[in-house]
């Protein structure tokens, strides 16, 4: 955790010293080109550390007070209904008019699933329906079978095209996601008053509420993530083998859907698989290492079945698309663009597919030729790579909204709704962008006092502390993977919700200390002569 904990501390430090903003896109480019970010660098303002103090203590009076009308077997029921409401409130808030979203990876899986639905296997030949045609779209991205198949069970459900639909999930899967963290941070040993704040800290966490109106499969992603990590906590706590066992197969199952949903989701899984080894080691249950390994390679097996039957259902063969080195490659690249952050999206993977004919070995070759020429270049000049990481990693994790809006706002609209013109509008945008820049401090912050191995070992009983690692080890990958892979802040989202857990055992040391610190004054004051 020491490790993690110091991952926070330089995420807060990043995050007091700059935020980014991203840029409308220019009249004459395409919509995709509003990526462009504003990274803003500078001591942070009176007013900003006076809020950042101001809503640490906020968090804590509310908690306190909170004790009084919220009983404890009452919060998980209020934070899911809660953030299922304020999400479904979002999606309504959208008023979406059109069954289109322009996003282009998204607008590829609703034609493509569309075509399944719809019996139009043919649309998937070369030189077939879309815009990239879908057997391009597939070549280059067969991973993406899992979210199509996604796409294809919801249009199967509810109606082609029928993009509210998608949106209601994606807000229940929100709020599955924000109860399952909850309960995920009572299994780490906080106390009433921790849960508590946990709970509030969950309630304004705008971001993840807002990624429900991402028409892609990040939500319900998440959401399977989120499951199998509960569900990996509660097969730690178990001192049963069998009840170990059984809850361990859940959690990979639903941890393998994670991951054909949603291919990133392998650092949670990959994560899991560590704790389960180092659990079964403390509780001498030796057989079960071999057991993780098994179920942990057979879920990872099972992200190959989305496009083993999209072959089956189309006749075609769409090869293995772009080499994992593609994505570290474009992370590790920058552009000339200043406003383009270092390691974002470029065509540069898919322009050398297209040179080298989809060959695996010539496009392993280019994408280690850029990465080394890469590292030569960090090597030769540290004040280059200092900016370049610099700038990539306050990019992902320093821009407030982690990219809800953004996304949001691909959506086909009517008329500007008031909840809509609020977030979004100038002014609402502008105050929503700064709540979520102290808020965002603010967790990365007490994240990192809450990780600190003194302030928890000596309270933690070995599942909580193996649960808190579990926590730790997931943040940990989550920053490391998108330090070297491509950069999205949306993809950094899933940790950064993750944080609230150890901050709230942060916040939780601060008021159980101030606390004491009350009890102490006034118990020397009523021990005063006289008096």
């Amino acid at each position: 955790m020491v490790f993690t904990s110091l991952i926070a501390a330089f995420l807060a430090l990043i995050s007091l010293f700059s935020t980014g903003y991203f840029l409308p896109p220019k009249p004459y480019e395409v919509t995709l080109t509003s990526e462009r970010m504003l990274l803003k660098q500078g001591i942070p303002t009176p007013l900003f550390l006076a809020s950042f103090i101001f809503l640490a203590f906020t968090l804590l009076c509310v908690t306190f007070l909170w004790i009084k009308f919220l009983p404890d077997f009452k919060i998980g029921k209020f934070i899911f209904i809660y953030a299922l409401s304020a999400s479904l409130l979002w999606v309504l808030s959208l008023n979406l008019t059109g069954n289109s979203y322009s996003y282009p990876d998204s607008k590829s899986l609703i034609d493509s699933a569309s075509s399944i639905v719809a019996g139009r296997f043919s649309d998937f030949s070369i030189g077939g329906a879309g815009q990239p045609s879908f057997y391009a779209y597939y070549s280059w991205y067969p991973f993406q079978a899992g979210a199509l198949f996604w796409f294809v069970l919801i249009f199967s459900i509810f109606g082609i095209n029928n993009l509210i639909a998608f949106l209601i999930i994606n807000a229940l899967a929100v709020g599955l996601t924000i109860w399952s963290i909850w309960k995920l941070g009572c299994f780490t040993g906080l106390s009433s008053t921790g849960r508590r704040i946990l709970a509030l800290l969950l309630t304004i966490n705008f971001p993840l509420i807002l990624s429900t109106g991402f028409i892609y499969t990040n939500c319900v992603g998440l959401c399977c993530a989120m499951l199998c990590t509960l569900a990996s906590a509660t097969a730690i706590q178990q001192n049963s083998k069998l009840k170990t066992i059984f809850w361990m197969i859940i959690a990979f199952i639903v941890g393998g859907i994670a991951m054909m949903i949603k291919g990133t989701e392998i650092l949670f899984i990959l994560s899991i698989s560590a704790i389960f080894i180092i659990s079964s080691l403390r509780k001498r249950m030796y057989a079960l290492i071999p057991f993780t390994l098994l179920l942990f390679l057979l879920s990872k097996w099972s992200t190959n079945l989305p496009i083993i039957l999209l072959q089956h259902f189309t006749g075609q063969q769409f090869g293995n698309g772009l080499p994992q080195l593609s994505w570290i490659a474009i992370g590790l690249s920058r552009t000339d663009d200043p406003n383009w952050m270092p390691g974002w999206w470029t065509g540069s993977a898919i322009n050398i597919y297209q040179i080298t004919q989809g060959d695996q070995g010539l496009q392993k070759a280019f994408a280690k030729t850029t990465i080394w020429s890469s590292l030569i270049g960090f090597l030769s000049e540290p004040r280059y790579a200092w900016s370049f990481f610099f700038q990539k990693i306050a990019s992902e994790w320093s821009e407030p909204t982690y990219q809800s809006l953004y996304y949001s706002s691909f959506n086909q609209r009517g008329t500007d709704s008031l909840i809509w013109r609020i977030l979004i509008g100038k002014t609402g945008a502008h105050r929503l962008i700064s709540f979520q820049n102290v808020y965002q401090s603010t967790i990365y912050f007490f994240a990192a006092f809450g990780l600190m191995p003194i302030t928890k070992i000596k309270k933690m009983r070995s599942e909580q502390f193996e649960t808190m690692c579990m926590i730790a080890l997931i943040i940990a990958a989550g920053f490391l993977c998108f330090v070297f892979w491509e950069a999205k802040s949306i993809y950094v989202l899933p940790f950064a919700a993750l944080m609230t857990i150890p901050a709230s055992h942060g916040l939780q040391h601060i008021g159980e200390g101030a606390s004491l610190v009350y009890r102490k004054i006034r118990r020397k004051s009523e021990m005063r002569p006289g008096e």
